[in-house]
């Protein structure tokens, strides 16, 4: 009688949670409905660039910085293909089509961190605030619901993909024959082929070329380049002169660098891995988080989420194949 008892017990709590569940699972399906058909509209949006390896000047001449920019040192870089975009939601949901049984950190912890002006009422109420009262760790938010359980990337399948971890994205990569750069990599390519620039464009500031915070921080933006939060990848063109989108603003991107503190001894410091380029709550003179410039770099856990934290992929050239490719280029003009 008590087996039998214990038994019902347990069968109606499990057709509780099912009950209660339910609604939520139909839900977060009825907001991605429709985006298989979506997806490969943005095909365009997964070009790369080969890049001839070299030697350059890495880092940029400002003592002030405490990042590890400082001092500027010369770098030997093989050649690589870059993605020319930071990885988007379209094609990070492509992914997990293949490879339905990777869930990423976000989803498996159950929360990230998202700017606080990006989510619902309704989400903020149950989320839980950080030590920097802008980032928020929302309940729910992972790579397809960026500000929160109640949202979707049905109609911003162009953003970069947010909320991964640097084991997500060395994931995608790999699914993909590439890995994720080294910072030295990241950085070579992001200049562009010019050597010792402040921005990926040139020497000074140019207003829409980049997603960056506008105005007094954390409570208001001005909007000057009419995006709020995430933009699309290709929403300010090319930066550099390798035809390169969103080197620097709108998303950091994961490295596998390994991150030292400059002044703490390397056997005391927690494991952390470089992330370059910026975000949209960065600016021009650094009175807000951090300043925005190409030699730029932060250490971060390698389990770190955000909504401002994404990553593109390289593909490493063995230089004996490059000069090979080259060859036959040549060729071709000179037939031509």
């Amino acid at each position: 009688m008590d087996r039998q008892r214990w038994r019902n017990i347990h069968l109606n709590a499990v057709k509780l949670l099912i009950y209660l569940c339910i609604p939520q699972l139909t839900s977060g399906l009825d907001l991605i409905n429709g985006i298989d058909e979506q997806v490969d509209k943005y095909e365009y949006l997964n070009l790369v660039r080969t890049v001839n390896g070299g030697r350059f000047m890495m880092g940029i001449n400002d003592p002030r910085s405490d990042s590890g920019e400082y001092p500027p040192h010369k770098i030997n870089v093989g050649s690589f293909i870059i993605d020319r975009f930071p990885v988007t939601n379209a094609r990070f949901w492509k992914f997990r089509q293949k490879r339905s049984r990777h869930f990423t950190g976000s989803e498996i912890r159950g929360w990230s961190w998202v700017f606080w002006d990006l989510i619902s009422n309704e989400t903020l109420a149950k989320s839980t605030p950080s030590r920097d009262p802008w980032w928020v760790a929302v309940h729910g938010a992972t790579w397809r619901k960026p500000e929160g359980p109640d949202s979707t990337i049905k109609q911003t399948l162009d953003r970069p993909v947010v909320h991964v971890n640097l084991n997500d994205a060395a994931t995608f990569c790999q699914n993909e024959g590439k890995r994720l750069p080294t910072e030295h990599e990241w950085e070579y390519a992001a200049r562009g082929g010019e050597n010792g620039l402040t921005y990926p464009w040139g020497e000074s500031y140019k207003r829409n070329r980049a997603n960056i915070w506008q105005g007094p921080f954390p409570n208001s933006t001005k909007h000057r380049d009419g995006w709020k939060g995430l933009s699309p990848v290709d929403a300010f063109g090319p930066q550099n002169d390798y035809k390169m989108f969103d080197v620097v603003g709108n998303v950091w991107e994961w490295t596998t660098t390994r991150y030292y503190e400059r002044l703490v001894d390397r056997r005391l410091q927690e494991e952390m891995y470089v992330v370059k380029g910026g975000s949209y709550i960065d600016t021009v003179d650094g009175k807000a988080n951090h300043i925005i410039r190409t030699a730029q770099r932060m250490g971060l856990s390698p389990d770190y989420t955000a909504h401002n934290v994404g990553f593109r992929c390289v593909l490493p050239i063995p230089h004996e194949k490059f000069n090979k490719q080259s060859s036959r280029k040549r060729r071709r003009r000179d037939e031509l």
